[in-house]
């Protein structure tokens, strides 16, 4: 990365998290009605829960260990066909089809996951350098020239709408949805009641549906946006392509509730034994006091054998109170994670109140000795690829089926590495590429071609934004 480029990046982030000072552009056609939020740059949700590790909540020690998060009883998958509308702008769009009155029975269906282009809603745009609207940070609906697709198309909005069951037993427990992927900005309502709002099209968006779900049959709507403030900073060299292209998922968890973990495993000087140490945030999401928990963190081997295990003490956290917690021990001698010889843990985290969560784990230590990259203390090279989420079939909403086979063709071309070249992927792509054995470099949500080269020479600020 280039230093023009670096600063470049760090003044954006500035301008995205304080007020900034807007020249008036030309005013819109009458008519064009949008929310206001797609253009604020300081909105980047409502309503949206923290950020955490990719984790569930399981029924059973023998879910735990198999760990597929998509299978576990508390767990309901929304994928499938759901009612659609598609409008090329955001005045066309059917303003109440979120209401639970609002009959959408004529509408067409779509799946999801998918993008709509790939659907045949609208215009699919291939474009490595620069922003397919109108230049004009932070809006979004600003009149372009008329060569632009986006001329006609200003903004264009896929709504979306399906019916779920709420499992009799969950009763008592935290209901939350996670929206694995949509591009780019999108509202949610549940029984016609606003829930939120996310941008960030390639990071998790999740909610607490707790106080909109009802026993029995629910109504679930979904506004998404093509374009919102969130757009200059997603401006990757790729097809752009729109709409809900990740999995859906219901789950369900205690009322307290372990909402994030991190794992850190450490080798000795000889990288022999080990030594792993958990941190773990725990949450009461409930409006009465928690009881005071014993949370035991459990090693088990490829074979459902037990390594390993340590517990802390929790206190009784009163009502929406989080604390944080650590447990350690020892690993004597494990088999070491390597590209070649990718062995995998299972860590199982449980409370005395029931709730149980896991996660694989290996055990490898890398260093850079002067300029030699080691892991275990053995220098490695790695020979690794760019990889884009995206087949000509099916654009962006890929199926693990084709992630499984980049990993078939990579491991083909004799390489090691691979780059999420740009974004934030798919949370399974992470866990197989742990499990076939390839090192990955993880690259956040953030590509900026379109402005990366106006800050070479301009100052930034001057009579208000210059951008």
């Amino acid at each position: 990365m280039t230093k023009q480029k670096f600063l470049f990046l760090l003044i954006f982030a500035a301008i995205v998290v304080q007020p900034v000072m807007i020249k008036a552009s030309a005013p819109l056609k009458p008519g064009i009605d949008y929310p206001a939020e797609i253009e604020d740059p300081q909105c980047i949700g409502i309503n949206k829960e923290p950020y955490h590790v990719t984790l569930m909540p399981y029924a059973n020690l023998q879910e735990a260990l198999v760990a597929n998060r998509r299978a576990s009883s508390f767990a309901r998958n929304l994928n499938g066909m759901w009612k659609f509308n598609w409008v090329p702008s955001p005045e066309q769009r059917p303003v109440d089809f979120y209401k639970t009155d609002y009959d959408v029975s004529s509408w067409k269906e779509i799946p999801v996951p998918s993008n709509w282009e790939v659907q045949g809603y609208g215009t699919p745009f291939y474009r490595n350098l620069g922003y397919t609207i109108k230049k004009d940070f932070p809006r979004v609906m600003s009149e372009p020239d008329p060569k632009y697709t986006a001329y006609k198309e200003r903004n264009p909005v896929g709504s979306y709408r399906r019916d779920f069951e709420l499992p009799a037993d969950w009763a008592g427990r935290r209901v939350f949805i996670t929206f694995d992927g949509v591009d780019c900005a999108f509202f949610i309502w549940v029984n016609g009641e606003k829930v939120g709002y996310s941008t960030n099209s390639r990071n998790a968006a999740e909610f607490d549906l707790t106080k909109y779900v009802k026993p029995g049959k629910n109504v679930l709507a979904v506004e998404v946006y093509q374009y919102s403030s969130g757009t200059w900073l997603e401006d990757q060299d790729m097809w752009r392509l729109h709409g809900i292209f990740r999995n859906v998922t219901l789950w369900s968890a205690p009322q307290t509730h372990i909402r994030d973990f991190f794992v850190k495993t450490d080798l000795d000087k000889q990288y022999k034994d080990a030594q792993v140490e958990i941190q773990a945030k725990v949450k009461n999401y409930g409006d009465k006091p928690g009881k005071a928990q014993l949370f035991t963190a459990t090693l088990y081997d490829r074979n459902g054998k037990e390594i390993a295990k340590s517990t802390a003490q929790g206190k009784a956290l009163s009502p929406k109170e989080e604390e944080q917690l650590t447990i350690q021990f020892p690993v004597s001698n494990p088999q070491k994670w390597t590209a070649e010889t990718p062995n995998l843990y299972t860590l199982v985290l449980s409370g005395s109140e029931g709730e149980i969560i896991s996660s694989k784990v290996g055990f490898r230590k890398i260093e850079i000795k002067g300029r030699i990259f080691t892991v275990n203390g053995v220098p490695i090279k790695l020979k690794g690829v760019n990889r884009h989420e995206h087949w000509s079939d099916v654009g962006h909403a890929i199926t693990e089926e084709q992630m499984i086979r980049d990993l078939q063709v990579i491991k083909q071309g004799n390489c090691n590495h691979v780059r999420t070249s740009h974004y934030s992927d798919d949370p399974r792509w992470y866990e197989l590429c742990d499990e076939w054995g390839i090192w990955l470099v993880a690259e956040a949500n953030c590509e900026c071609h379109g402005y990366d080269r106006r800050f070479d020479e301009e100052p930034l600020m001057k009579e208000g934004l210059r951008i």
